[in-house]
């Protein structure tokens, strides 16, 4: 079997190991850290880099358990000049073609510099053991070779596999693995009808459409004109004809009967970006319309900073229960997300 290193989202840890274990019948999980799993499978890793809970996928070529704090990167770049060769390790990746490659070094997710003079005997060595198949470039290489030191005291040497395409994203929207995770925690089913109540540019529904079943989706925002702009962000003709766009309060969704709604994924405005004067008292108005639409035993998976006023406001709607909490990071802000049923 083939050892890869995933990262994901930090704290959603329990999701993460279901999601691998459901997708990847055959992974072995090795271990389980904050923000990466390191597990064994015999898939093919062009069916891994396909997984959409995961920020990036990697081939470990070597593990270095029990890194002394100083000199790693020096210790881990000698341990790898003195290996065999790497041709034999990383050629099924390289689908016998010529590309260009760079070697990162990151320390507990920070970019780090490292020793020039062992950079360039590396560099070296991986040109000359794929007899030139790869070719140091810095400029938009192919390839990303990794040292990675983590927290706890583990470090890596990785062949990158997947790109991360976040630069593509609207501002204040959200990135594409956050948001399969929210979907995948309300349960989604084919008969489920769904509402984004807060959707902005649509990153919520978009997701619910294009990877997992319903029946009806509702993506609703009172941002004017909220219909055609969200038409215009769907260019998948099957997906804007799942996608419902409407144009609405949140706290007053009065299109709604009650008991209507089988799912709520949203995540509501923090209070830092809109002017909400009070955030406790606009979380137990959308709570207590949420409450009324939603059906019996219905989700509510909903995201924010503001944790303390949220779950003050919570423990009041009794008909509300608390199931699942994840303590997460979102650009760098801590956040909470909640998986909530109605009783």
């Amino acid at each position: 079997m083939v050892e890869y290193l995933s990262t994901f989202i930090s704290g959603f840890q329990k999701p993460v190991k279901k999601l691998l274990k459901q997708t990847i019948k055959d992974s072995k999980i090795k271990a389980t850290l904050d923000g990466a799993i390191i597990y064994q499978t015999n898939s093919f890793y062009n069916k891994l880099k396909q997984l959409k809970f995961f920020n990036n996928t990697f081939f470990v070529i070597k593990e270095f358990p029990n890194l002394k704090t100083k000199n790693s990167f020096d210790y881990m770049m000698k341990s790898i000049l003195k290996s065999g060769n790497l041709n034999k390790i990383i050629k099924p990746f390289l689908n016998n073609q010529n590309k260009t490659f760079k070697i990162m070094s990151s320390d507990e997710n920070k970019f780090v510099s490292s020793d020039k003079s062992f950079l360039a005997k590396i560099e070296n060595k991986i040109s000359y053991e794929t007899k030139n198949k790869l070719r140091f470039s810095l400029r938009k290489p192919d390839i990303e070779f990794w040292f990675l030191k983590r927290r706890e005291k583990i470090g890596y040497f990785l062949l990158r596999l997947t790109r991360n395409k976040l630069s593509k994203l609207e501002k204040g929207e959200l990135r594409p693995e956050l948001t399969y995770i929210l979907c995948y925690l309300s349960e989604p089913n084919k008969k489920d009808i769904f509402l984004d109540p807060f959707a902005g540019h649509g990153s919520i529904p978009i997701t619910r459409a294009k990877y997992f079943p319903s029946n009806m989706i509702f993506a609703s925002d009172k941002i004017a004109g909220y219909k055609r702009y969200l038409n215009k962000r769907i260019n998948s003709k099957s997906i804007r004809e799942r996608i419902i766009p409407k144009n609405l309060d949140a706290t007053k969704l009065d299109f709604f009967e009650n008991n209507y709604i089988d799912k709520i994924v949203t995540d509501p405005p923090w209070g830092e970006y809109r002017d909400i004067e009070n955030i406790s008292e606009f979380y137990k108005r959308i709570l207590i319309e949420f409450k009324r639409i939603l059906k019996k035993k219905g989700i509510l998976v909903l995201m924010t900073s503001k944790k303390q006023e949220f779950e003050s406001v919570l423990k009041k709607i009794h008909e509300f229960k608390l199931k699942e909490r994840h303590n997460i990071l979102v650009s760098g802000k801590k956040a909470g997300v909640y998986k909530i049923i109605k009783n």
